[in-house]
């Protein structure tokens, strides 16, 4: 058994650690975070993931059963010429057992680059999360809108989570804070990961709109 610790951070915009916000951010977003450290090696990072997802399974459990669904974004190389989706974007979610027949990819010509939302099974969730902590170019949402598997919406995911703030395509990680900032206010929530490489710990963030407390917290 791993120990996990519960930290809930009220307001982002000034709060430090793995969870940054800019402070010129328009939402006021707050999340809950569950870590799990190693005390010795040899460390069974897998482990300590599930030890986190079993800790969240109240925040989980009372999301699913208000209609909330996993979906994990993907986001392609950039200047790729391709006049149709990139299918084999989705080849990491179908080795690793998580992709489904709900799904929608676009093409962004800016940029030539592939995006898209996979909807996952809520009983693979511990799956989704060790899939996020070794593929850094996945984030998952939470999401109870029914046009969440839109066109629009996937425009609005990718603009947000694709460029860093000054506007550089960004390939080996996802701006977290701009996507939360624009979907959380929707309802939505933003599941980030913690841990990376060697690190002694791993963990979860569930990130939500302050408005949406009562609705997200078990």
């Amino acid at each position: 058994m791993h120990s996990v610790t519960t930290t809930h951070f009220e307001d982002l915009h000034v709060a430090d650690g793995d969870l940054r916000v800019p402070r010129t951010g328009a939402a006021r977003l707050t999340a809950t975070q569950f870590l799990a450290r190693a005390s010795a090696a040899p460390i069974d990072y897998r482990s300590l993931v599930d030890a986190c997802c079993d800790s969240a399974g109240p925040m989980t459990r009372t999301l699913v059963a208000k209609n909330y669904r996993s979906w994990i974004l993907l986001i392609g190389a950039a200047n790729v010429r391709r006049r149709f989706p990139n299918y084999k974007l989705a080849a990491p979610l179908q080795k690793a057992n998580l992709a489904s027949a709900t799904f929608l990819e676009g093409v962004f010509p800016q940029v030539e680059r592939t995006a898209g939302i996979y909807l996952t099974d809520p009983g693979k969730f511990c799956d989704a999360c060790w899939f996020l902590t070794l593929n850094s170019w996945a984030i998952m949402i939470l999401s109870a809108r029914d046009d969440f598997a839109s066109s629009a919406n996937l425009s609005l995911v990718y603009e947000r989570a694709g460029f860093s703030n000054d506007g550089k395509v960004i390939t080996t990680w996802r701006n977290w804070p701009a996507l939360a900032s624009a979907v959380c206010p929707l309802g939505d929530v933003v599941v980030t990961t913690v841990g990376a490489f060697d690190d002694r710990q791993r963990g979860l963030n569930f990130i939500y709109a302050a408005a949406n407390c009562k609705l997200v917290l078990p």
